[in-house]
């Protein structure tokens, strides 16, 4: 193989390991900012592992949903979950599918363990993680932990849907992004005036 051929080689390998990761990123951002706003209520996580590097651990609270027809899939395998919205624009799953619907909003996600006798599948949706800034991160953990155990959970994950995939928007504790409410929570009460 002479030089010039592999150089050739060499620029065909460069440029497919820059499009793969160009290709992820661009799908991401387009979904957020094409995709369809679902929020999803989410739960607690177990306190000891909730958070690792930049980034808070996430469940959603309601990971299951019907399974209407077929047979029940294996654990792992892909399958998708179509998403509604009740009256207080909580999402949650409708039902899990097989195969994309053809129209109406749909997660690809993974079967998970399944309740034959209901025909419910629990799924494993792809919002598990919110980044953020490191140095937040660790107040955001806590203040998203407090709100996630208790009876009346505030915590929410707001999500861009698009063609099946999901992109975390942002983590809120009631309406309040998680970052102005750990900076809110911060700040002394009362202040220093006269």
């Amino acid at each position: 193989m002479n030089t010039s051929t592999r150089l050739g080689v060499l620029a065909v390998v460069a440029l497919a390991q820059i499009a793969v990761p160009a290709n992820m990123i661009l799908s991401l951002e387009k979904t957020l900012s094409e995709g369809t706003l679902c929020r999803f209520r989410t739960a607690p996580v177990d306190p000891y592992d909730a958070f690792r590097g930049r980034y808070v651990r996430l469940a959603i609270e309601e990971s299951k949903g019907p399974l209407l027809e077929g047979p029940i899939p294996e654990p792992g395998q892909t399958v998708y979950a179509r998403i509604e919205s009740d009256a207080e624009g909580i999402s949650r799953i409708a039902e899990v599918l097989r195969d994309p619907p053809a129209q109406g909003i749909y997660i690809r996600a993974t079967a998970g363990w399944a309740d034959a006798g209901q025909r419910l599948l629990h799924v494993n949706l792809p919002i598990d993680r919110y980044y953020m800034n490191e140095w937040k991160a660790p107040a955001a953990e806590r203040a998203y932990w407090d709100q996630s155990r208790m009876t009346a959970r505030n915590a929410f994950v707001h999500v861009r849907v698009r063609n099946g995939e999901a992109a975390v928007e942002g983590l809120y504790i009631g309406d309040i992004p998680i970052e102005t409410y750990i900076t809110q929570q911060s700040e002394p009460s009362g202040g220093n005036e006269p």
